[in-house]
């Protein structure tokens, strides 16, 4: 039966050691790559974050002593909880900025806020808020197409890399 360790994950979203339990000597408290803080419990629910998953194998003779793990990745929301790790809110408002700096109407940046925010959490509309993503970013700068597509869910990313 798989079970799973806890990921340690920097603010800015670094995976540090998705072993964290069966592996505490690779743990820091601070980031080697940003020096950023770290973090293994959702902020919003305290619940820990999910880390490697294992699956213990038949060993010598029968016994059930070794143990696969497979590696994660680093998660955008919590699984228990649904709240946006810092990591991923730092990279939504990020390219909130981004698209604000260039375009100048409150309207058409508060309806990119809402298609971000659509295609970050794969919703019903990510397909959607994909396609008037595209739209919106034709007259962006190439920089900020590309974090947008960096940070987009499968569905919506899909839909953006046919445009480009």
């Amino acid at each position: 039966m798989p079970f799973f360790d806890v990921s340690l994950i920097c603010l800015n979203g670094h995976m540090i050691n998705d072993k964290a339990r069966h592996e505490p000597e690779y743990n820091s408290p601070f980031c080697e790559t940003c020096q950023a803080a770290t973090i293994s419990k959702c902020p919003a629910c305290k619940q820990d974050i999910r880390g490697r998953e294992y699956e213990e194998k038949s060993g010598y003779m029968g016994q059930t002593d070794i143990l696969e793990g497979y590696p994660c990745t680093v998660p955008p929301n919590c699984r228990l909880c649904g709240g946006e790790f810092p990591w991923t809110e730092a990279k939504r408002k990020a390219a909130l900025e981004m698209f604000a700096e260039q375009i100048a109407e409150e309207a058409e940046r508060q309806q990119f806020e809402r298609n971000l925010a659509d295609a970050m959490n794969d919703t019903p509309r990510a397909g959607v808020a994909g396609k008037l993503l595209a739209k919106q970013l034709k007259g962006a700068g190439s920089f900020l197409q590309t974090f947008v597509v960096e940070i987009v869910s499968e569905t919506a990313k899909k839909i953006l890399m046919e445009g480009r």
